[in-house]
């Protein structure tokens, strides 16, 4: 997949025909977290039209592997998904569920890129918005000079 966001291969209907391969052989539930975000991640570089197959591809991955996601995985889903405006409701709330428990072990990178990703998709859910400012509000009290 990642000849595909590095534009070596332009070709939308080669990614959507391994897309459908990973699907029909049911071999989205084998994938690593990093791989699903990976598949994510170069879908949104080349803007990849074929929603269909990226929604099938998501409604494969189980709850394990989301709750598997760390943090770098988590912010790279979460990003790639606003990139590519896909709202998927459970996938939404199995995320939002993982950043809430990821919440106390997040960089400021992550919490920034996290919720801006998260109000790109229209998600409000106070729950997960309290765990990740008071994340980086901890930060911003560790680089306060009194701190």
């Amino acid at each position: 997949f990642e000849i595909f966001a590095d534009r070596v291969i332009k070709q939308d209907k080669l990614l959507r025909d391994a897309l459908a391969h990973l699907i029909e052989t049911d071999a989205v539930p084998t994938l690593s977290p990093f791989s699903v975000a990976s598949i994510l991640r170069c879908a949104a570089a080349v803007r990849f039209t074929y929603y269909k197959q990226l929604k099938a591809l998501l409604e494969r991955v189980t709850d394990e592997q989301w709750a598997q996601l760390d943090p770098a995985e988590i912010e790279m889903t979460v990003s790639s998904l606003a990139k590519l405006s896909i709202r998927t409701p459970a996938v939404i709330l199995a995320l939002c569920d993982r950043a809430v428990t990821l919440a106390p072990v997040l960089t400021e990178r992550h919490v920034c890129s996290i919720i801006a990703a998260f109000q790109s998709l229209s998600v409000h859910d106070d729950a997960l918005f309290s765990a990740l400012l008071s994340q980086a509000a901890k930060h911003a009290d560790a680089l306060s000079p009194g701190a």
